[in-house]
């Protein structure tokens, strides 16, 4: 049976408004327009041990006028955001100015997957948003979700040596606008909220779950080894890589009643159509990919 109920699915930001992207074409017909892009807001570190902001990127997408034909207030609305709010990087260009400060209301959490150029499968979150606005000095910064999902699995997170870290990863199924089925995974790392998930929650129950998001960059330093055949100042490798965490700070003390929850069949079509989605994805990039190699393929090499 399709899946006709959307789950509950919002996040909540206030933060300063650090960089913002627009993608706007002009040269498409009035009745075909819109707007993309992403910002990036920062957030108060979740954590004590780290001097870094949570810098959290929301993307957007909305057409200039809705199937009806009427005006998109969406549309509107980021265009305000375009024309009137200040970034971050802005303001460090313009003397006697302020980044804005930035509130999202009903941002949704969303998968974010596609296969790469070694045809494996990426898939992680992303938050989008259609409506911003103007916080006030006095509000508080912060990042919050709360959502509604089916439970996949729950496994104890491993790190590169596939050693225990002593968190949880819970990966569930977020049910989204139009019954379409995506996965997104969470991280469990306070003992009782871990106590609490291992005690009360089981693989195919439906439960919410609440918390915030950890996002930062985060740079690694490898010391150079020697080889005894070496002279000079011994260069260091860096790497620099994402912290893209979704932390659980709350939930369901029990599963959601059968009214509440979804038909895990249902569940199981919906992913069904997703995996068709995603390999009708790579198909086409398989078929971009080799239609740019032949292209490229006579030009001349050499000087």
């Amino acid at each position: 049976m399709e899946i006709t109920v959307q789950a509950t699915n919002n996040v909540f930001i206030v933060g300063t408004l650090v960089e913002s992207t627009y993608h706007s074409p002009d040269e498409i017909p009035d009745k075909d327009k819109y707007i993309s892009g992403q910002v990036s807001i920062a957030t108060p570190s979740l954590d004590t041990d780290e001097a870094k902001e949570n810098i959290i990127p929301v993307h957007f997408y909305a057409k200039k006028y809705k199937n009806d034909g009427n005006a998109n207030p969406a549309f509107d609305n980021i265009s305000k955001m375009q024309s009137d709010f200040i970034s971050k990087m802005t303001a460090n260009d313009v003397p006697g100015t302020t980044p804005s400060k930035v509130r999202i209301n009903s941002g949704t959490l969303t998968e974010n997957a596609f296969y790469g150029n070694n045809d494996q499968l990426v898939s992680g979150f992303r938050v989008r948003n259609a409506f911003f606005a103007l916080a006030k000095a006095e509000e508080e910064a912060m990042v919050q979700f709360e959502t509604k999902i089916v439970i996949a699995n729950i496994k104890d997170e491993v790190d590169r040596e596939d050693n225990p870290t002593g968190r949880i990863v819970v990966k569930g199924v977020i049910v989204q606008y139009g019954g379409r089925a995506e996965f997104v995974e969470f991280i469990a790392e306070d003992d009782n909220v871990i106590e609490a998930i291992n005690s009360n929650w089981e693989q195919n129950e439906t439960v919410k779950v609440s918390g915030r998001i950890r996002y930062y960059a985060k740079t690694l330093t490898e010391e150079a080894s020697s080889d005894g055949d070496t002279f000079g100042r011994k260069v260091n490798k860096s790497k620099t890589f994402f912290v893209k965490e979704l932390l659980i700070e709350g939930g369901s003390a029990s599963p959601c009643d059968d009214d509440q929850a979804y038909n895990i069949k249902d569940i199981g079509t919906a992913l069904t159509q997703r995996n068709e989605r995603l390999e009708e994805s790579k198909k086409k990039s398989q078929e971009k990919n080799n239609k740019n190699k032949a292209n490229s393929s006579g030009k001349a090499k050499g000087f």
